[in-house]
């Protein structure tokens, strides 16, 4: 739950990852949920039980639990248990800052310098954490948000096809008849516009198309069977085996387990009044 809560809010800070609808909807709609001088942070409450009673994120969160057939009484963590806690990094502005959910709001990390990649500020701070616990602690996990590389792929795909045609213009190569035109091919005009005007420089961007468009068709299966795999893998991780268990234990019992007037001279092991 925590992760999902703690995801959430940096996918709500991210201006270049795609987030969908439903978390664009939340986010437009917790905007005007601004900051109160009276109640300082009351806002991140609002907007952490608003995000609570969202029905598409809970289901979304929900069908990932696995179900439990037995309840179990929760029980206070103590010292000896290994109690696991998230925190998240993200830039924001020219600057890093951490998430934590036992903070009060978002916590300064440092600035990132002009050329440098935000991730090496992150980077530093996640280091000095982990060298804070004793040698040999291997008790970390590492988990990055990236844009669907599908849909990077299929956007790549597209834009080299709008170019293609065009360069393909431009040289006079007659264009296959049975390449599709995408329909929001008019968002690449900036592209269009800014195509050398060297016959020799076209022809070789002419010529690399094919192979790229082919690399990226790869990369749109490659993550489709990803995608499939993990749908697969997640039913059978949610999937309660227990009445299969009890099926195969009942099978085996009968199979194995005979009684000691039944049994012949082989050699076997007395089982109280039963042998195998």
């Amino acid at each position: 739950r925590q992760m999902c809560i703690r995801d959430s809010s940096i996918l709500l800070n991210l201006s270049n990852v795609n987030i969908g609808e439903h978390l664009k909807g939340f986010k437009d709609f917790t905007m005007g949920l601004e900051p109160k001088v009276k109640q300082k942070f009351q806002h991140m409450k609002e907007r952490g039980a608003t995000l609570e009673s969202a029905d598409v994120i809970r289901k979304a969160h929900n069908s990932f639990a696995h179900p439990e057939p037995f309840e179990y009484e929760e029980v206070a963590a103590t010292e000896k248990d290994d109690v696991y806690h998230f925190v998240s990094y993200l830039p924001f502005k020219g600057n890093v800052y951490e998430l934590d959910g036992l903070q009060k709001g978002p916590v300064f990390i440092g600035p990132v310098a002009e050329g440098q990649d935000w991730l090496h500020v992150a980077r530093l701070e996640i280091q000095k954490r982990m060298q804070e616990y004793q040698a040999g602690e291997v008790h970390f996990n590492l988990l990055v948000i990236i844009g669907d590389r599908k849909e990077a792929a299929e956007e790549q795909i597209k834009k080299e096809k709008v170019l293609k045609i065009e360069v393909g213009k431009k040289l006079g190569i007659q264009q296959d008849i049975n390449m599709e035109i995408p329909e929001d091919a008019a968002k690449y005009a900036d592209l269009i516009a800014k195509l050398p005007a060297d016959p020799t420089e076209l022809q070789k961007m002419y010529n690399s198309f094919d192979s790229s468009i082919t690399k990226n068709a790869m990369i749109v299966q490659n993550e489709e069977e990803k995608k499939k795999k993990w749908h697969d893998e997640n039913v059978r991780r949610r999937h309660n085996y227990l009445a299969l268990i009890f099926e195969i234990l009942k099978v085996l019992s009968a199979c194995l387990l005979y009684t000691s007037d039944a049994a012949d001279d082989t050699p076997c092991v007395d089982l109280g009044g039963r042998r195998i």
